[in-house]
């Protein structure tokens, strides 16, 4: 069962799992959608995603972030206040 967290809280979660990897440190990412349906795997907020990358290498941080996406489109469902 995936945790309810606004679409604020998954940001500041991917932000953090990411910015543990090397070449990541000012790289922040920002959920964009709560999805009206959700996908047929369950997850009801939208693959896109604002990424900015500060200094860091944007292909570094997309191949670390991949995983780490995923996981949390797992683990999380938006719930709006």
């Amino acid at each position: 069962m995936r945790e309810l967290k606004t679409r604020r809280e998954i940001s500041d979660w991917l932000t953090r799992e990411l910015r543990k990897h090397p070449g990541c440190e000012e790289t922040t990412v920002s959920v964009q959608y709560e999805l009206q349906e959700p996908d047929p795997d369950g997850c009801n907020w939208s693959r896109d995603l604002v990424l900015n990358f500060g200094r860091n290498d944007g292909v570094v941080a997309k191949d670390r972030l991949r995983p780490i996406f995923e996981e949390a489109r797992r683990r999380f469902n938006v719930k709006e206040p």
